[in-house]
C-alpha cells in the first residue's frame, strides 16, 4: 500500500481557503456593512449606494481605504474636486464617463499624443484658447477632418509649425 501524500493535499486547502477568503473579501459591501470611517468618507452617496453596481461599490470602497492615508492637504483637494464633481448635471457626468471608457480603451501611445495635445493647450492664455475654439467652431466638418489629418502626418516639428501658424492665422482675423 502507498503512502498518502499530504502535501498536495495541504496546498490545495489552502489555496480554496484563499480563493474563497478573497472572493468573500472582495465583495461589494451593503451600506449598513460598512465600517463609521467608511460610511464617513462615502456619506454624500449614502442614498445612492443600493443603487450602484457591485464594481463601483468596490471601487469607491477602495479609493475610501487609499483616502484614510492621505494628508490632511490632499484630503482636502479630493473633497473639493468631488465637490465639484457632484454638481456636475448627470447627463454631462455620464457623457464625461463615457468619453473616459472610450479614451482609457485606447493604445498608450495615443493616449499620451492626446494628453500631450491638452498640456499643449492648456499652456495657451484664455485668449488664445477661446480664438482656437471659436475658429474651430467656425470651419466646415471637411476643413476640420483636413486640419486634423495634416497634424496627425505631421512630425512633432511640424506639428509646432503647423499650430504656430493656426494661432498667427486665427489671431489676425
Amino acid at each position: 500500500m502507498k503512502p498518502i501524500k499530504y502535501k498536495p493535499l495541504v496546498q490545495c486547502i489552502w489555496a480554496t481557503i484563499f480563493v474563497v477568503g478573497f472572493a468573500v473579501s472582495s465583495h461589494a459591501k451593503e451600506w449598513q456593512e460598512l465600517n463609521s470611517e467608511e460610511q464617513a468618507i462615502l456619506a454624500p452617496l449614502e442614498q445612492r449606494w443600493s443603487q450602484l453596481d457591485e464594481s463601483q461599490r468596490q471601487r469607491l470602497l477602495a479609493t475610501a481605504q487609499r483616502y484614510q492615508s492621505l494628508s490632511d492637504e490632499q484630503r482636502t483637494f479630493l473633497q473639493e474636486r468631488f465637490a465639484k464633481w457632484q454638481a456636475v448635471e448627470q447627463t454631462r457626468r455620464e457623457r464625461l464617463q463615457r468619453r473616459y471608457e472610450r479614451f482609457s480603451q485606447l493604445p498608450l501611445e495615443q493616449r499620451r499624443q492626446l494628453q500631450q495635445r491638452y498640456r499643449w493647450f492648456q499652456g495657451l492664455t484664455a485668449e488664445e484658447q477661446n480664438n482656437l475654439q471659436h475658429n474651430f467652431q467656425q470651419m466646415s466638418p471637411l476643413e476640420r477632418r483636413q486640419m486634423r489629418d495634416r497634424i496627425r502626418q505631421a512630425d512633432r516639428q511640424q506639428r509646432r509649425q503647423l499650430r504656430e501658424q493656426l494661432l498667427k492665422q486665427r489671431l489676425n482675423r
